[in-house]
């Protein structure tokens, strides 16, 4: 089922993306201008996938990662519809997929 994960689900769909999933996206398989959706919990993904919109998460454009002293992912950089960008750190419940575009 592609349909709670946003623009990234919708682009895999149709042949104009490759999804990746959480555990991808937080292994650096993400590449620049990749479309992603986030929720800020597993609560609210789950809620997407049984129908129960309260919180549909948050659709964004992946920027860049962002690496610790061990050369290791620490977070990504984004921005989002408005045009504002902002930073999502590694260590938090937040459930992320996205999907790396495909040139047709």
């Amino acid at each position: 089922m592609l349909r709670p994960v946003g623009v990234g689900g919708a682009l895999t769909r149709n042949s104009r993306g490759a999804l990746v999933d959480s555990q991808g996206v937080w292994s650096g398989q993400l590449q620049t201008g990749a479309p992603l959706q986030f929720w800020w919990n597993y609560n609210s993904f789950n809620q997407a996938r049984s129908d129960q919109f309260g919180n549909g998460g948050h659709s964004v454009i992946f920027d860049r990662y962002e690496f610790g002293n061990n050369n290791s992912i620490s977070g990504f950089y984004y921005t989002d519809y408005s045009g504002v960008g902002s930073y999502v750190p590694i260590n938090t419940s937040t459930l992320v997929i996205g999907a790396n575009l495909i040139d047709n």
